[in-house]
């Protein structure tokens, strides 16, 4: 095992030497075994500074052991096709390794914007083989990567995995530029319940940059928060999301996300209509024991004075009307009658 190659190219680094005439299996075993610390993906020029030749690896990209995922750059087949292989490849191809690091060892680049959300589990991976997202200085560009050429430093970057990825404030901050309102709010209110100091990491990394479009998403959604002193909407799945989608279409006031009340955490809760909404997924309410579970949180609520109302997924895709009137109704009913308690 060697250190590094001549010169010093990353790339090259911890590259087991690999005999080019050695039986197919064992030669395969090491190339497996070359691929796994990198989430299955490997460059040409590492598996030529292991001792693989240029024929084998041609015969393995024929054969699809190794599959082509940009030029130079290719999955050993059987590793799966997931988020981390594919911004492992990103990366491979955008600066020749995965740690981030140049040749004198320091960090100059990461994984960041949409690629760094989804893996720091801030937003879903939608499985679409999206463009990576890479910022860093001297990146290569190639079709699939997005290089955004800013400086990144130690400070603004964790190892998962592996992986050079921005931190959860930098993420923050640069995702903004690329993502919806939406998916921006959704990132914030992950990364705040991770982080309870990231408001201040933010406006320190804001106060460092210059007002331009790349932060005015959000500039514009702290503002928002600061003005109606609101946390923003932390939502757990897409029926949440769906289901706020139609709450905005038809303009009716904004609920809580994911808070909590009388000991439990509540999808939704309009406070002053003394109103709950549960979006019943299958994933988590289809059991037996989620049922009774569901049933015995609906009694403490009903006792505590609150009105719930449940919605399944195909309610709020197929019966949008009938959602909408539902809780409109159950808002107008609930200010009534805790305005006529109060009196």
């Amino acid at each position: 095992m060697t250190n590094s190659a001549p010169g010093g190219d990353p790339a090259a680094t911890n590259v087991v030497r690999i005999s080019t005439h050695g039986p197919k299996d064992q030669v395969e075993a090491h190339i497996l075994a070359l691929t796994a610390p990198q989430h299955g993906v490997v460059t040409r020029h590492q598996l030529l500074e292991a001792g693989v030749s240029r024929s084998r690896i041609d015969n393995l990209l024929r054969s699809g052991r190794l599959q082509r995922i940009h030029p130079g750059v290719y999955r050993w087949r059987g590793h799966p096709a997931d988020a981390w292989s594919h911004a492992a490849a990103g990366m491979l191809s955008a600066t020749g390794g995965i740690d981030g690091r140049g040749v004198d060892g320091v960090i100059r680049s990461a994984l960041s914007h949409r690629s760094a959300a989804i893996l720091l589990n801030l937003l879903p991976d939608v499985s679409d083989g999206g463009a990576v997202h890479v910022s860093g200085l001297g990146l290569r560009r190639t079709r699939g990567v997005r290089c955004h050429r800013f400086d990144v430093g130690d400070d603004d970057v964790v190892l998962l995995r592996g992986l050079a990825v921005t931190s959860l404030a930098r993420t923050i901050v640069d995702a903004g530029a690329v993502v919806t309102s939406r998916e921006l709010e959704q990132a914030y209110a992950a990364a705040l319940r991770r982080d309870p100091e990231l408001r201040r990491r933010l406006d320190f990394l804001l106060g460092r940059r210059p007002r331009t479009s790349r932060t005015r998403a959000l500039r514009r959604l702290l503002r928002y928060l600061d003005r109606t002193a609101t946390a923003p909407m932390y939502l757990r799945s897409r029926a949440e999301e769906a289901f706020i989608e139609l709450i905005q279409l038809a303009r009716l006031p904004m609920p809580l996300a994911n808070t909590m009340l009388l000991g439990y955490e509540v999808d939704f809760l309009w406070p002053e209509a003394r109103l709950v909404v549960e979006v019943d997924g299958r994933a988590y309410h289809d059991t037996p024991h989620a049922f009774h579970r569901d049933r015995q949180r609906d009694l403490v609520l009903a006792a505590g004075g609150y009105r719930v109302l449940r919605f399944t997924w195909r309610q709020i895709r197929t019966d949008k009307l009938a959602t909408v009137a539902a809780v409109a109704g159950a808002i107008a009913e609930g200010r009534i009658r805790h305005a006529g308690a109060s009196a």
